[in-house]
């Protein structure tokens, strides 16, 4: 399963995320556990000084947070070269943060993939 986090974020706004459950259940006829195994990062159509910042926060309890990465957006659009990160489940949650600095405009998207526990 293939959830869009971020769909066509205009690049003009800083944002951050909510917290992001790594584990879900879902329920299709029967009830299945998912766990989050990557996420995507791609960007489209940037304007503006390339120096926007995209960073990936992991916690256990909501409370605190630790930088899992950081990624500089240096480029008018990275979508024949996204960024994809493997998720490890030694963490409960993941929060998107992006800083827009001098970046006019621009599309951001953000996809993680779950897969069945089995």
């Amino acid at each position: 399963m293939i959830s869009e986090v971020i769909r066509n974020h205009g690049m003009s706004m800083n944002l951050e995320t909510y917290w992001i459950p790594l584990q879900q259940e879902e329920i299709v006829g029967q009830r299945k556990s998912m766990n989050a195994v990557s996420v995507q990062i791609i960007w489209d159509s940037v304007v503006g000084i390339m120096n926007g910042v995209i960073e990936l926060f992991v916690t256990n309890e909501m409370n605190s947070r630790s930088l899992l990465s950081s990624y500089i957006i240096n480029s008018i659009s990275n979508r024949n070269n996204s960024i994809l990160v493997d998720l490890s489940l030694n963490y409960a949650y993941l929060k998107i943060k992006y800083s827009k600095n001098d970046i006019l405009n621009g599309k951001l998207n953000v996809l993680i993939k779950y897969e069945e526990i089995r």
